[in-house]
């Protein structure tokens, strides 16, 4: 029964770290704004989120990952998203399901051979390569996913709310507010820095003129949320970027480079997926490396 309840709640959690989020309730307010969308994809993401912490506890004996990261849910938000995509763009049947379970098993593999070689953080990558995969294969062999009929629509865009939604693949406005009550859930904080960060990309996106299309779907700010939230999580390095006053201002260099980087995926005719999240964080990372943010931290000690 602990390790039931243990798997259970660790799920809720990967569901809630897709936006990087550790609170089981969150989790559970994401999953009924997919439901909301389709019970399937709901029951598809749960599926996979399980499937993917299942076997990260298989992995706790060897020592290759610890317990406490499983249970907090840092193996199971890719293989949540996963379960989305393999529903959204292929027909439900016994393979579909069993390259769920492979892929799930993958992304968990995936991070723990690229934590034992370097410190990167891989976020969604995982659901990134077995995205693009499974939306290739769809269109290789010329199926689609299962139709879906959302429980709410409106007649009118709400782009901010679709946008917020689309982190889930679910461009629907109900969607979105369910998600932005399971941030408001975690904390006023992420719920304030979603609304902010999706405002700003909205207007950005007007700006560079981004298509209606992308607007209208929301597809204009989905990453920029996931990468303001990525860049406010706490970090041990000195660097000039993890300084309190500087902060703000690299969340607002991540979310522009996000909203960029999606133009550019758009501008292509290519699938993106939360690639422009993955990148704008990475290229953030990378700036805080460089001699600037070291002498930073140098001055920083000296005058202490």
């Amino acid at each position: 029964m602990t390790y039931i309840r243990n798997l259970l709640n660790s799920t809720l959690k990967s569901v809630a770290q897709v936006c990087l989020q550790d609170n089981p309730y969150t989790g559970a307010l994401f999953l009924l704004a997919i439901a909301l969308y389709s019970p399937l994809y709901a029951a598809c993401a749960l599926t996979g989120a399980l499937l993917a912490n299942a076997y990260a506890f298989t992995r706790v004996k060897d020592g290759s990952v610890k317990v406490l990261d499983v249970e907090n849910g840092l193996y199971g938000f890719n293989g949540s998203l996963i379960g989305i995509a393999v529903v959204a763009f292929l027909p439900i049947n016994d393979w579909a399901l069993l390259f769920l379970l492979l892929a799930s098993i993958f992304s968990v593999q995936l991070v723990i051979w690229v934590a034992a070689r370097s410190q990167v953080s891989l976020f969604t990558m995982p659901f990134i390569i077995v995205a693009m995969l499974v939306y290739g294969l769809g269109q290789s062999l010329n199926v689609t996913g299962q139709g879906v009929t959302p429980m709410f629509t409106q007649t009118y865009a709400l782009p901010l709310f679709e946008s917020i939604g689309q982190i889930f693949l679910l461009p629907n406005a109900m969607s979105g507010v369910c998600i932005l009550l399971g941030f408001l859930v975690a904390s006023v904080r992420a719920f304030f820095i979603t609304l902010w960060a999706v405002g700003l990309a909205y207007f950005l996106a007007q700006e560079i003129g981004m298509n209606e299309t992308a607007l209208t779907t929301g597809l204009f700010g989905f990453c920029a949320i996931l990468t303001a939230h990525a860049l406010c999580l706490p970090s041990d390095s000195e660097s000039m970027w993890n300084q309190k006053h500087v902060v703000p201002y690299k969340i607002i260099l991540g979310v522009v480079l996000s909203v960029m980087i999606t133009q550019v995926f758009i501008l292509a005719h290519l699938s993106f997926f939360t690639l422009p999240f993955v990148l704008s964080v990475w290229a953030i990372q990378v700036l805080g490396q460089l001699p600037i943010g070291k002498v930073s931290g140098l001055l920083k000690r000296v005058r202490a």
